[in-house]
C-alpha cells in the first residue's frame, strides 16, 4: 500500500461552490506502472472541447445496484454546451470556464457517487477531473460537471509538483 503523507488543493479552491475543485496527492513512494498502473499525461494546450465531443471517464462509482464497484469502470460521455450547463445549474452553481459539462444520454450511461477525481479522456487527452452531478443518478437529460484542465489549473499542477517544499 502506498501512503498519502501530504495533500494540496488551489488558492482558488471553494468546497461548497465547486470552484477548482482538484487535489494533488503526494505519495510516500512512486507507484509501481504496469498493466493496471499508468501515468495519464496532462494536456500541452488550454484548448476547450467542443460541445458533441464523446470522451471517456472511467471510476469505482456506484454503479445501478447502488453499489461501489471492485472494478474499474468505463463509460462514454458526451460534451455538452457550457452555456446550456450553465442555465442548468444557475439556481446552485456558477459553471466557469474552468469546468466542463457532460451529458447523460437516454442509455443512462452516467458517473456516480464515488467517481468524483475520475479522469474525463477527450480524444485521446486528458481534458478534466470529474466533480459533481444529478443525484440520483444515471437520469436522462441531466448533466454532470468536470474541473477542467484550464491554464490556470495547469500551471497550479505545475508549479505545485515542481515546488521543493509545497503548501
Amino acid at each position: 500500500m502506498i501512503e498519502v503523507i501530504a495533500s494540496f488543493y488551489p488558492k482558488q479552491y471553494h468546497r461548497s461552490a465547486k470552484r477548482f475543485d482538484i487535489k494533488l496527492l503526494q505519495l510516500s513512494r512512486d507507484a509501481q506502472l504496469g498493466p493496471a498502473v499508468d501515468i495519464l499525461p496532462l494536456p500541452d494546450n488550454d484548448e476547450d472541447v467542443k460541445a458533441g465531443t464523446v470522451c471517456q471517464v472511467a471510476g469505482w462509482g456506484q454503479t445501478e445496484n447502488n453499489k461501489f464497484s471492485d472494478t474499474l469502470k468505463e463509460v462514454n460521455v458526451t460534451i455538452f454546451d457550457r452555456e446550456q450547463c450553465k442555465k442548468i445549474w444557475r439556481h446552485k452553481y456558477v459553471i466557469s470556464d474552468n469546468m466542463i459539462c457532460t451529458s447523460v444520454g437516454t442509455d443512462k450511461k452516467d458517473t456516480c457517487r464515488g467517481d468524483s477525481g475520475s479522469p474525463l479522456i477527450c480524444e485521446g487527452v486528458f481534458r478534466g477531473i470529474n466533480s459533481f452531478g444529478h443525484r440520483p443518478c444515471g437520469i436522462p437529460h441531466t448533466t454532470n460537471v468536470y474541473t477542467r484542465l484550464s491554464n490556470s489549473i495547469l500551471s497550479w499542477i505545475h508549479s505545485t509538483i515542481n515546488d521543493p517544499d509545497p503548501k
